[in-house]
């Protein structure tokens, strides 16, 4: 009886190398993708403040080293008066996002959030948070 078992476990793994195009299918990227290609860092974000009402656009602009140009609206410094005087986007290699002064002094600082594309960590008051518009 054992035998038996054997050799029809055996038929259904030929079946299924044999037969079966599953194995070695290439995936169908139209049934199977959930993403969005990757098209690049975004080059807009929105500001919004936990304590007030409203947003701010903030633009990145040309690279400069390893910072970027940034360019907050006006309506910025109803949001945050300090994230109106940014004048640089700095990335750090452990994805968080720094806000610089022409100076170089440091704004904010923001790191990568659920939800979100970031949420400051400095200040730590009031929350601040960037949204991507792409």
């Amino acid at each position: 009886m054992r035998g038996a078992y054997a050799m029809a476990a055996g038929a259904l793994v030929l079946a299924a190398y044999w037969g079966g195009d599953f194995i070695s299918q290439e995936p169908d990227m139209i049934n199977v993708s959930s993403t969005q290609d990757d098209v690049g860092p975004a080059t807009l974000y929105q500001l919004r403040s936990s304590e007030r009402e409203g947003a701010c656009t903030i633009s990145l602009g040309d690279v400069k080293g390893a910072r970027q140009a940034v360019s907050p609206e006006a309506a910025c410094n109803g949001v945050n008066a300090d994230v109106s005087t940014a004048r640089w986007w700095q990335e750090r290699p452990d994805g968080s996002v720094a806000l610089l002064r022409s100076d170089g002094d440091v704004v904010a600082e923001f790191a990568v959030a659920d939800g979100a594309a970031f949420e400051s960590y400095n200040p730590v008051s009031p929350i601040l948070v960037l949204l991507s518009e792409k």
